[in-house]
């Protein structure tokens, strides 16, 4: 992504039951993709977040810490 005019930015740690409808919600704007980027940090979740969040990879950045270190170092 070039310079976006707005980054939407999504920690998310055990969120398995909404990360996928959220991520679809952000993407699925009429806003030109171009002009916005999504940042999803991955807070070293235990159930199946990852895997959902692997099916956006290619239309998000993704960070993924190698331990819970909580939504403030998020």
């Amino acid at each position: 992504m070039n310079n976006p005019d707005i980054s939407v930015i999504i920690p998310a740690y055990n969120h398995e039951k909404f990360i996928g409808r959220a991520l679809r919600s952000i993407l699925d704007q009429s806003i030109d993709k171009k002009k916005y980027e999504v940042i999803l940090i991955n807070d070293f979740s235990i159930d199946n977040s990852k895997q959902i969040i692997k099916k956006y990879k290619s239309e998000i950045v993704y960070i993924e810490n190698d331990q819970n270190k909580g939504l403030p170092y998020s």
